[in-house]
């Protein structure tokens, strides 16, 4: 029964220090208010700062940032460039509760279970072993819901993030929100206009409208993306499919069309 007691101890903790773990996943993934450019940075310093953090305090922060309904995001009043707020939350007073209550019990197993058992008779072994049974019961069932909430929901944020921080995610905010705003707006209004039955249009008049009315615009994109023309940035980016046709009297006027998988985008991002 001593052997039994202590086997069972031990993989309580070990549940305990599971749980941990969930719960220091959700604290790094279930809020990100971040910069675009600064997300890498921004994630590892979460990660470490979570890495030494007690049961309580996670559980404290997970019950304040996502248990208890909607919260604020946090988006800096002037901003300076692209910046990213994620988070999800719900109300989920039951986990809550279980929450807390497991932190107590974690450190009664840990600081006073000796005390609360006699393990020198065969009725205190029991009462003992009975315990540690239904401690393990209640962590494993709060165990499994705390991964469930990280799939569910963080697993879907680092998905984000990842992609954020991908090339063709630097590219995806560079066109939607970044310098490329106003310089894809422009392309989308000019080939509504005057595109052919296929969807292309002459780059030529789009160009003139972009260094008319967003000229700062696309000499930062040219420099960022080290072109020296509309037609290479296009390229470069692989916003818009790019080609030059042979005209009259050796003309080779360059006409672009915005890619099928890129479509969606003129509904839901209009120019700035």
């Amino acid at each position: 029964m001593q052997e039994e007691i202590e086997q069972r101890i031990g993989r309580n903790l070990l549940t305990f220090q599971r749980i941990e773990g969930w719960l220091k996943q959700l604290a790094v993934f279930s809020r990100i208010d971040s910069y675009a450019h600064d997300l890498a940075r921004f994630r590892r310093e979460k990660c470490e700062a979570v890495e030494t953090r007690t049961m309580g305090h996670l559980v404290g922060q997970l019950n304040g940032d996502v248990l208890s309904g909607p919260v604020e995001q946090s988006v800096p009043d002037a901003l300076t460039n692209t910046f990213v707020t994620i988070g999800f939350s719900a109300d989920y007073p039951e986990l809550r509760a279980s929450l807390s209550a497991l932190v107590a019990e974690r450190n009664d197993l840990v600081h006073h279970f000796l005390a609360r058992h006699d393990l020198t008779t065969p009725d205190g072994t029991a009462a003992a072993v009975d315990s540690l049974d239904r401690q393990y019961e209640r962590a494993q069932q709060v165990l499994n819901e705390l991964k469930a909430l990280n799939e569910q929901r963080s697993g879907m944020v680092r998905q984000i993030i990842d992609f954020l921080e991908s090339d063709a995610g630097i590219r995806y905010l560079d066109l939607w929100f970044g310098h490329g705003r106003r310089i894809t707006g422009l392309l989308q209004e000019v080939a509504r206009e005057k595109a052919d039955p296929e969807g292309w249009t002459d780059l030529g008049a789009a160009g003139q409208a972009i260094r008319q009315q967003a000229s700062e615009d696309l000499t930062a994109l040219k420099a960022r993306y080290r072109q020296k023309t509309l037609k290479g940035l296009l390229q470069a980016t692989g916003w818009f499919d790019v080609r030059a046709v042979p005209g009259p009297k050796g003309a080779v006027p360059v006409q672009y069309r915005m890619r099928t998988e890129q479509t969606w985008q003129i509904v839901n991002h209009p120019a700035a």
